[in-house]
């Protein structure tokens, strides 16, 4: 049973209601709770994963436990905690600064205090993370952004005083290094931006329930110290924890930052239809990975024994009589790389793709689509799942199981090599399935080197011709809502029972039916050997 339905997680819930059900305010009109859920409704308006909502939610905590008993408001949050406080008498006030920290170090730390609880009611980490990283996001960015500390309401202009003021170079540089720096300095706007009396007109405490009750991972512990900063007093001095977090944090992070994760959620619900560019999602390792992984696979053989498991090759013949790959599928359990960037805690591309739809999913087949210089494209279509079981297309209103293809750019793809082409027009229609597709209207996807155009499978889609020398090198991740169970093996069985069963010869060679390779090849079941493939 997980920890989040015992009667731990619900004795929590009851707690954190007398804390914010107390009347507290900052100031006359905003209340503690109402600053919360304005800050809660910026992190899921932004797309932010449920552990930095919650975060956001449960940000100011801290100042909660600096009284003596939970139903009596303290409004002076800027009085030491006294010596009986709810901090003080389960023992987190001895987390506060050091040995020698004063009662002004103690006084600041709400962001400490509050950190410190959550850990011990068993949140997830990113949860106590984020907390404890907002404060110090405050006093970054009123080292990194001059106009930022002109900004601040007059009571964060106070606080900002005794909780160590303005970051200097040092401690600046350490915050940098922190995995979850982009979010923690978002947190930080939100909270600044949760400040307005009069909006009022957000979800309630009792929305966020389910997703604190989610949060709650461990069942509870003693107090322990940060396991991210160490501080002296106020000062930070060290980076605890350096190790990534994972990849749907990550992504957070960076489209959570800039603001975009609403906006992606928005096209895609209107359009169908998104394209990420590479620096909003990745960092230089995965692009580094996405390019070394594309040059590998084509050289792996089927595995011994059992061609039928993948890899599936495709070749085709190019102008000058060159044999060259045009697809490879079935890979990911072959190729270690593969398999972390496309599935898993760890992938940043399944990340995104729950993270936009709201979602978890599943890796359901990958692929790589070579095309080189002057090689043929595949004509308009769309992305049919037959075979496996699914829910299968009604009409607009019940399009059966809708999964979602991801197609990564290993290098630029510009209309002269034959970039991807899609039609929202014709998508927005619902039709499911077109027999005929339109002769105008298509609007060309040119990516960067780590881009990504992610669209459901119902998106009519095509890409011209490699009229250039060089490769147009593509790799998909195609995923389908986790509630569907894993459809991968199942889907790569059925392909080796039929249209893999003979290389593709079933298809003539080609990597699909739309395909418009040169020459096709048909490879034989001895593996990769370029000799043992005939012409078609």
């Amino acid at each position: 049973m997980e920890v989040s339905t015992q009667p731990h997680a619900e004795a929590v819930i009851a707690e954190l209601r007398e804390l914010y059900n107390d009347g507290s305010t900052y100031g006359e009109r905003l209340t503690q709770q109402l600053h919360a859920l304005q800050a809660a409704k910026q992190a899921e308006d932004a797309g932010a994963a449920d552990e930095v909502v919650i975060g956001a939610l449960l940000h100011d905590v801290g100042w909660k436990l600096i009284r003596t008993d939970a139903s009596v408001a303290k409004e002076k949050i800027h009085e030491a905690p006294p010596g009986d406080c709810i901090a003080a008498r389960v023992g987190i006030l001895s987390f506060c600064g050091n040995a020698g920290a004063d009662e002004g170090q103690r006084r600041a730390q709400h962001d400490v205090i509050g950190a410190t609880w959550l850990r011990m009611k068993g949140f997830h980490e990113h949860v106590a993370h984020v907390v404890e990283g907002h404060v110090l996001a405050k006093r970054y960015l009123t080292f990194k952004e001059p106009t930022y500390y002109d900004d601040l309401s007059e009571g964060s202009r106070r606080t900002l005083v005794f909780q160590g003021g303005v970051m200097d170079a040092t401690e600046a540089s350490i915050f940098e290094q922190d995995p979850m720096f982009e979010t923690c300095k978002q947190l930080r706007r939100w909270d600044e931006g949760a400040k307005l009396p009069e909006w009022n007109d957000i979800p309630a405490f009792d929305a966020y329930i389910d997703r604190i009750k989610k949060a709650i991972v461990k069942p509870p512990s003693p107090p322990v110290g940060s396991k991210t900063f160490r501080r002296d007093g106020n000062r930070l001095v060290e980076l605890l924890h350096k190790s990534p977090v994972p990849a749907t944090i990550a992504s957070a992070s960076r489209l959570v930052a800039t603001g975009q994760m609403a906006a992606l959620r928005k096209q895609m619900e209107e359009r169908g239809y998104v394209h990420v560019r590479a620096g909003d999602w990745l960092d230089k390792g995965h692009v580094d990975s996405v390019i070394n992984l594309c040059a590998e696979v084509p050289q792996i053989n089927p595995r011994t024994g059992a061609p039928d498991s993948g890899p599936f090759h495709t070749y085709e013949q190019t102008e000058d009589q060159n044999v060259v790959p045009s697809r490879t599928e079935c890979f990911a359990d072959v190729h270690d790389a593969a398999s972390v960037f496309l599935r898993g805690a760890a992938s940043p591309l399944e990340a995104l793709v729950s993270l936009l739809v709201d979602e978890p999913v599943w890796l359901y087949k990958e692929k790589i689509n070579y095309k080189h210089g002057h090689g043929g494209g595949y004509k308009p279509h769309q992305d049919h799942y037959q075979g496996i079981g699914v829910p299968q297309y009604v009409n607009k209103n019940d399009r059966g199981m809708v999964s979602y293809v991801c197609m990564v750019a290993a290098n630029p793809f510009t209309r002269e090599n034959g970039c991807p082409q899609v039609h929202p027009e014709s998508w927005a229609e619902k039709s499911g399935f077109l027999k005929e597709f339109p002769k105008e209207g298509w609007i060309p996807v040119e990516m960067g080197v780590g881009d990504v155009l992610i669209y459901d499978n119902f998106m009519p889609h095509w890409s011209d011709k490699n009229s250039t020398d060089s490769a147009r090198t593509a790799l998909f991740g195609v995923y389908a809502p986790a509630r569907y169970g894993d459809l991968r093996n199942k889907y790569y069985a059925n392909e080796a029972q039929h249209r893999r069963a003979r290389g593709s010869a079933a298809i003539e060679g080609k990597a699909n039916k739309y395909a418009t390779p040169l020459v096709p090849l048909c490879p034989r079941l001895s593996g990769n050997d370029h000799s043992s493939t005939v012409a078609l």
